[in-house]
């Protein structure tokens, strides 16, 4: 029997874990290979808990404090981002000492395990053993109307806003803004959408709210709010070339259209799966609303046939490591 612990550095992504259990179907599987997978946070792990598996394969950026645990156990490391890329201006851009220790674990990590097929040509001047393993959902076709707009967004997307600002709005749309403070052209005065959102904003229909990134809220807002339209802006940088098309998997779980920016893996998405943006986002936004039941329809088709558990790439990483 082989024994996997995925270690959480975080609550949030604990909880992420744990509340979306994006591996269940995964498990389920591998208990027909004698192979058993359990999670726990970084808070509970230490030397005695880590040498009672095979293998712990973590998830998130490291902490500092653990390394002394990883030089005497067997791990991999799941990479989402590449951190080290982030502009040095950014509010989430790691240490000096964060970014030798991140580099150090690429290097040392018995496996890496990314989402993209760049990110993992990144990463292989550090570590030859590299596995890629996309994002996968449950999806089902969802019949949306709404006339909104949506960008949900965490701290190091925080340059991206900049390909928002100046935006010309429809009056007949709410635009939502999830996450940092959306450009300043359009934040002047406060309001509240309910007890724990504050808006702040000049105009009547733009809206903000400064999430914490409490997961169970999260999962509720992205699956109850009303939006068809999901906005993925992104600076042309090496970071975001190596992200994922998380955001329009889960955009197109809600039953909304994502206008992106061409960039990266959204670059290679099919042309007709969503709206790529050149240089104007208010056509693009009004073009996927115009046109949203087939470009749906299309990206529906498009996540079901990669980004469910029909894709086996999980299964043959586990197998592996």
């Amino acid at each position: 029997m082989k024994k996997v612990l995925q270690v959480c550095s975080s609550h949030e992504a604990y909880d992420c874990i744990r509340i979306f259990d994006p591996f269940k179907k995964v498990k389920e599987q591998l208990k027909n290979d004698n192979i058993i997978v359990e999670t726990t946070p970084i808070s509970a792990m230490n030397l005695q808990l880590a040498t009672k598996y095979d293998i712990s394969l973590w998830h998130g950026c490291m902490c500092l404090n653990v390394y002394s645990v990883l030089k005497q156990v067997n791990f991999g490391l799941y990479v989402d981002d590449l951190m080290t890329d982030l502009n040095p201006g950014n509010p989430a851009h790691p240490s000096k000492a964060e970014i030798e220790g991140l580099k150090w674990c690429y290097k040392n990590a018995d496996s890496l395990i990314v989402t993209t097929e760049y990110l993992k040509q990144k990463l292989s001047e550090y570590n030859n053993r590299i596995f890629v393993c996309p994002n996968l959902v449950d999806i089902t076709e969802k019949h949306n109307d709404s006339k909104n707009v949506l960008y949900a967004y965490g701290n190091s997307h925080s340059y991206d806003l900049k390909l928002l600002v100046g935006m010309e709005l429809n009056k007949d749309r709410n635009y939502y803004f999830f996450g940092k403070l959306p450009p300043s052209d359009l934040c002047v005065y406060t309001r509240s959408i309910t007890d724990d959102i504050t808006v702040k904003t000049n105009k009547p229909n733009v809206y903000w709210a400064e999430i914490q990134w409490n997961y169970e809220k999260y999962k509720v807002w992205m699956n109850n709010f009303d939006y068809g339209v999901g906005l993925v802006p992104l600076q042309d940088n090496e970071f975001n070339k190596c992200k994922s098309i998380l955001k329009f998997i889960e955009y197109t779980q809600h039953g909304a259209v994502s206008v992106v920016s061409n960039v990266g893996a959204y670059a290679a998405i099919p042309d007709n799966c969503c709206v790529k943006v050149k240089d104007n986002w208010c056509e693009a936004i009004e073009y996927a609303f115009k046109n949203r039941e087939e470009i749906y329809k299309n990206a529906l088709k498009f996540i079901v046939d990669k980004y469910t558990y029909n894709n086996d790439a999980w299964i043959r990483m586990y197998r592996s490591i």
